[in-house]
């Protein structure tokens, strides 16, 4: 699509947009179509911020009117093709959808990751070498930015974990991790699964949570056995019970460990 054809960009955006160049195999040339415009953003990240416009308001409406052309775009490209969600930017942007196997994927990628990060803002991500263990207790060595740097703060992050692993360099969704801190003197404890019964202690709560589980091993009397206590990280309720990730000290763990496979186990309480 021609610049000029472009619905939404005032008369001098277009003006900004035509006074670049891009680089290209028979050399430096104007920018005159959309497809200029996803090159050019691909090889310089701060393509938007280079253009001259006057203010935050100028970039996100020249971002806005490029997102829905962008969107449009994709959607006649992948009519056979399979759906790609891609992030929301922000509340007016549109949701670009599915790119399939076609010359302009990178390019128009790199337009949202680089939309995304001028209204957004940089992201938390995953700076640990290792990335993120499952049930790892956050601290400001394991966390960057988007855009390379370090964050000023981690209010929302630490002493919180995922209860999956994250890989190095992946965005960080605070929404995706634990409600609460994990406790202090944690790291020598023993975390493992298990199946408790159906029970609706848990609902409410913010994990992780402190009580005493019952384990109740076939052979004996209905919840005659041993109890200890344990830290829930996460739970999953399930028709037939609770499918929970526990973490005890290991004196406790080597003393149930054995009779977790032919027990029945049930959460007690009281919450801590």
């Amino acid at each position: 699509m021609q610049i000029e054809k472009i619905h939404g960009l005032i008369p001098a955006d277009k003006a900004a947009l035509w006074s670049k160049q891009i680089v290209t195999v028979e050399g430096p040339r104007k920018i005159v179509t959309t497809e200029d415009i996803w090159i050019a953003m691909t090889d310089n990240p701060e393509f938007i911020g280079s253009l001259g416009l006057a203010d935050v308001a100028d970039k996100r409406r020249v971002l806005q009117t490029l997102a829905k052309v962008a969107a449009t775009q994709a959607n006649g490209l992948t009519k056979n093709w399979f759906a790609l969600h891609v992030a929301d930017l922000i509340v007016t942007v549109t949701i670009l959808s599915s790119l399939a196997y076609v010359l302009w994927v990178g390019q128009i990628r790199g337009f949202i990751k680089h939309s995304e990060f001028l209204l957004i803002g940089p992201q938390y991500v995953v700076a640990n070498p290792n990335g993120l263990a499952p049930f790892h207790s956050i601290n400001g060595s394991d966390v960057g930015l988007t855009d390379g740097s370090k964050p000023s703060k981690l209010d929302a992050l630490m002493g919180r974990y995922a209860n999956e692993g994250i890989p190095r360099g992946a965005v960080i969704d605070p929404a995706k991790l634990s409600s609460g801190m994990r406790p202090l003197g944690f790291d020598g404890f023993a975390v493992f699964q298990v199946k408790l019964q159906p029970t609706v202690i848990f609902a409410g709560v913010n994990l992780p949570v402190k009580i005493a589980i019952l384990v109740s091993p076939h052979m004996k009397e209905p919840k005659s056995g041993v109890t200890f206590d344990a830290y829930v990280l996460s739970i999953d309720s399930q028709k037939d019970g609770v499918s929970a990730v526990l973490a005890a000290t290991q004196d406790d763990f080597l003393k149930i460990g054995p009779d977790l496979p032919q027990s029945e186990l049930f959460a007690v309480g009281p919450l801590h």
